[in-house]
């Protein structure tokens, strides 16, 4: 029967210390932890290797990770003989078939007698007050901060005596992040050439708020946007925050116009403020203020002023009628 592992033993049973120890075994798995909520990655890791793990992303809404921890059966028979390892601050970066390694002990407990195991890291929060009331379930006494990362995860042997065919099997640790329902808006919001200080009103869920210079914090779900103007057609849109996630949403404003829609006899030739319009279904843009239509047909000409408004539109008609008078 071949022994391995024996030299870690006492180090392994001493309490958790904020010291820097020296780590040793193979990192044979490489996590990096994305901020979604539908995102896992399971590691394969036998007795004295390890798995790195990583955050990437926004990880100011990353309340806590957790770690499942599957053994089989015939790791279960000898649970009692394992320990589970955390390790922070590790130097140097942790790649596959490193071996070497310093960092601070933050978790350590041996195995019990059971199939899956779940272990919490807090992240940017404090630990909970229910630790340890779950059978199979445990959290870090401690709060990780991002700036902690990577982490090493390594199963250790505590006992003598473990057969060579339990030293080869594997521990699968699946890895979940646990994010606040919060994300952040990046709002950018784009208003025509010249009429950059136009003023616009902005509401988000029904709520003024005013245009902001950086990103907001919002809840996750679906919320309702919409720009006023006096200047500006109004704008209506939704968006999604997703957890952990920062969304960006762009506005572009169209300058608020007036249209004038014509509706002539074919033979009629109509002209705007001096300029003949070609008659068809697509209405004329209008400038705000004061215009002359000019209705020629034939040898008959008629005319007409009007004052059109900015975000008014207007309909021109052209009717012809015979009035028949009694003597």
């Amino acid at each position: 029967m071949k022994l391995r592992g024996l030299a870690a033993i006492t180090l392994l049973l001493s309490t958790t210390s904020l010291f820097c120890d020296t780590i040793r075994g193979l990192v044979v798995e490489e996590v990096s932890l994305k901020m979604d909520t539908k995102f896992e990655q399971t590691a394969e890791i036998a007795l004295e290797e390890m798995a790195s793990l990583q955050i990437e992303g926004l990880s100011r809404f990353l309340d806590a990770i957790q770690i499942e921890l599957h053994l089989s059966n015939t790791l279960k028979q000898y649970a009692d003989s394992f320990g589970i390892t955390i390790h922070k601050k590790i130097k140097p970066k942790p790649v596959s078939g490193e071996k070497s390694f310093t960092g601070e002990k933050v978790f350590f407990h041996h195995l019990p007698f059971l199939n899956r195991m779940y272990f919490t890291i807090p992240v940017n929060r404090a630990p909970s007050a229910e630790n340890g009331l779950q059978t199979g379930s445990f959290e870090l006494d401690r709060s990780i901060t991002p700036d902690e990362f990577p982490l090493l995860i390594s199963m250790v042997p505590i006992m003598k005596g473990i057969p060579d065919l339990v030293l080869e099997k594997k521990f699968y640790l699946t890895f979940r992040p646990v994010l606040e329902k919060k994300g952040l808006l990046e709002l950018s919001i784009h208003r025509p050439p010249k009429k950059e200080q136009e003023a616009i009103r902005l509401f988000i869920d029904d709520n003024m708020i005013e245009v902001p210079e950086a990103a907001l914090i919002m809840d996750s779900g679906i919320h309702q946007l919409k720009v006023e103007s006096s200047s500006f057609q109004e704008v209506n849109a939704s968006f999604t925050i997703e957890s952990g996630q920062k969304r960006r949403v762009d506005i572009i404003l169209e300058e608020l116009t007036s249209e004038l829609k014509l509706d002539a006899p074919e033979n009629a030739e109509v002209f705007l403020d001096g300029e003949k319009l070609k008659l068809s279904d697509e209405p004329v843009r209008l400038k705000e203020g004061k215009h002359l239509v000019r209705i020629k047909i034939d040898e008959y000409s008629f005319s007409k002023r009007f004052t059109s408004q900015r975000g008014k539109n207007y309909h021109l008609s052209i009717i012809f009628d015979i009035i028949i008078n009694e003597d």
